[in-house]
């Protein structure tokens, strides 16, 4: 993570806060899941290349170079 983050004086969110989060986003997860069409592209995880491009786009910064501690992405006929 880049340096001082998270903030080492900064105070873990109250339980309840936490609780509230992870419950709304438990609950967009299932409200998508439900509205999905049968037969529709379900929804998926960026892979490591995936997910590099995304934050350097969002950042804007084309020559980010962030550690890729995830999982190596199992390959299938040459796609990843």
């Amino acid at each position: 993570m880049p340096n001082g983050w998270p903030p080492r004086k900064a105070k873990a969110p109250e339980a309840g806060i936490k609780q509230l989060f992870l419950h709304t986003l438990r609950s967009e997860f299932a409200r998508g899941d439900q509205a999905a069409k049968p037969g529709g592209t379900p929804a998926r995880r960026l892979n490591r290349v995936e997910y590099l491009n995304t934050v350097r786009d969002m950042f804007g910064y084309r020559m980010l170079n962030l550690p890729l501690s995830f999982p190596v992405d199992s390959s299938n006929a040459e796609f990843d």
